[in-house]
């Protein structure tokens, strides 16, 4: 169960993931097949990078942290970015780092280990022109065990991962890390995180296609298979205002954990207006998703 948590929470990470025209506009589709949260990981956006400046608006999405119309948005390369909810008028700053450490602590909780985990470059080619440009084909394979003691159950799952990525070094805009980041694959786990933080490293430029195949199987069932795949569809240069970047002032901020839940919290403020608490905080994001998850579970 905490696996598929996992996969929901990093679900948030594909469906992310870019002066006369200066920056540029851009529009990616992400699509999920096999396992049992596939719907979760469904999302189309609409982006726009202008050099350290970003927005990723989610145009469709099936995870409730990431609702129809909101957008992240970055002013310094993605190293601080918000989630924005126009309809309900609120923000929260997008913590994906706090957000793997709850899931690494969950798993700690229901003694769940990953042993012999390792991850290969499998291939480093030209790759075929994608929009106009030049392409760099990677392949990287991952594989781990993850164990489970919790409650007097046990479970073993080994796990196999190929990702295929097709990038282009033309686009340097650092907004565009925005996208990068969201897209590169975490489990909650430090040492297999470290491992693939080093793997994913080696990748230069920006990522036009992703393709990621992920098999698990059980000691008593049988392999299951998931496939993601994320992809620009179009791309153009663009001249997006200043104010394409920024929290609307007046927007109510929200934390995403809750009080009580462990996680670090910090003021919660409108922009332009009053002190506020944090009486909104079981209307979350994270606790959306989380009581989403759940329900797909009973």
């Amino acid at each position: 169960m905490t696996h598929r948590l996992i996969a929901v929470i990093t679900a948030v990470l594909v469906t992310i993931s870019t002066t006369a025209l200066a920056g540029w506009e851009y529009t990616a589709k992400t699509s999920a097949q096999g396992g049992e949260q596939s719907q979760a990981m469904n999302s189309t956006i609409r982006g726009w990078a202008d050099g350290p400046k970003s927005k990723v608006e989610f145009v469709s999405a099936g995870n409730p942290m990431t609702p129809q119309g909101s957008y992240l948005v970055s002013k310094d390369g993605g190293k601080t970015i918000y989630i924005v909810n126009p309809r309900e008028k609120k923000y929260s700053k997008w913590d994906m780092q706090a957000m793997m450490d709850m899931a690494g602590g969950a798993m700690e909780m229901m003694g769940i280990k990953f042993s012999t985990p390792k991850v290969e470059k499998l291939v480093d080619e030209k790759g075929p022109k994608m929009l106009g440009f030049k392409t760099q084909h990677y392949r990287f394979r991952t594989t781990y065990t993850m164990s489970m003691n919790f409650m007097g159950m046990s479970q073993s799952t080994e796990t196999e991962q190929i990702e295929d990525v097709w990038t282009v070094d033309e686009l340097d805009d650092e907004g565009l890390n925005v996208w990068l980041n969201q897209q590169n694959m975490r489990t909650g786990n430090k040492e297999l995180d470290k491992l693939l933080e080093a793997e994913m490293g080696k990748i230069s430029g920006f990522p036009l296609k992703r393709v990621v195949i992920t098999t698990e199987k059980q000691a008593d069932g049988p392999a299951e298979k998931q496939t993601i795949t994320t992809e620009i569809t179009s791309l153009r240069k663009a001249s997006p205002s200043d104010s394409e970047f920024t929290v609307p002032s007046g927007y109510t901020e929200q934390q995403m954990f809750p009080a009580g839940s462990g996680m670090p919290q910090g003021g919660s403020s409108q922009r332009g207006g009053r002190q506020r608490g944090g009486q909104d905080d079981g209307e979350n994001p994270l606790m959306k998703m989380m009581q989403q998850f759940q329900q797909g579970q009973q």
